[in-house]
């Protein structure tokens, strides 16, 4: 008997390239479930670690997701939360990216870092200004995603450098 399900972290034409003739007669009957990597076309996006980074403020869901039109799945962009984000709303910082297979399973989850938005609303705006004076006032904790957007010199710690930058950027 053969092998009646397989699941391969890959695309079809990955899978096309392997030469299953040798010793690998088994996965020749098998549903073959792809898994592809996430991975963005050239839209200025990285994805690595777990993250998207390069997101613009302003960027919608439909922006975002046009740059990932490579995948074998279509996948989807959901709040902090958990819940689909309409193809209209912006993506803020905290968002993720979800990637399910044919079978419909998640199999992959990149967060969203948006840059200079550090309260998740995919902007770039004074609330995000205050936000970094008061944290770094309070000595308060931000999650490290929402650090991440606003962290300047890449430190991972915010400092008054991250909240000179990201006024001067407001101003120009």
């Amino acid at each position: 008997t053969g092998l009646t399900k397989v699941y391969y972290n890959g695309s079809e034409a990955d899978w096309i390239e392997i030469d299953l003739d040798i010793g690998n007669s088994r996965l020749l009957n098998a549903n073959i479930i792809f898994r592809p990597a996430l991975e963005a076309d050239d839209a200025g996006y990285t994805v690595s670690d777990g993250l998207v980074t390069g997101v613009s403020a302003g960027t919608t869901v439909s922006d975002l997701l046009a740059s990932f039109a490579n995948m074998d799945s279509t996948p989807k962009v959901l709040s902090a939360n958990g819940t689909e984000i309409a193809e209209t709303d912006l993506v803020g910082t905290g968002a993720f990216i979800q990637v399910s297979d044919s079978e419909g399973t998640a199999y992959e989850r990149a967060t969203v870092i948006v840059n200079g938005d550090c309260t998740g609303d995919g902007l770039t705006d004074s609330t995000d200004v205050v936000t970094i004076k008061n944290t770094i006032k309070t000595g308060s904790a931000l999650d490290n995603c929402y650090i991440k957007a606003v962290d300047s010199d890449d430190n991972k710690v915010l400092s008054t450098l991250d909240y000179v930058k990201l006024k001067l950027t407001l101003k120009q």
